[in-house]
């Protein structure tokens, strides 16, 4: 298993003097600084940025082996895929 991501390291590559997350109250939606993609809240910009990002994915669907950023992406992909609402859910 693969650690959590390192977003200074990640920042580097992007070409960031530096990277941090602005406090989702006092904002709409922020933006990815690479992506014109717009998110509601810091934490799902940073499961956008693990998974479109790093490839980061460390919740493991029991059932196929499907790999998802978060847990709640694993539960959309149970619920969708398997019909199931309440699975296992496990990290690799």
């Amino acid at each position: 298993m693969r650690g959590a991501p390192n977003w200074a390291k990640w920042s580097e590559k992007a070409g960031l003097v530096s990277f941090s997350l602005p406090n989702p109250s006092s904002m709409e939606s922020i933006t990815c600084c690479l992506y014109p993609i717009e998110r509601p809240s810091s934490k799902l910009l940073k499961e956008h940025i693990s998974f479109d990002h790093l490839d980061w994915q460390p919740y493991k669907c029991a059932y196929c082996s499907k790999t998802r950023a978060s847990k709640a992406q694993l539960l959309e992909h149970c619920f969708a895929v398997h019909q199931i609402k309440d699975p296992e859910i496990g990290n690799e």
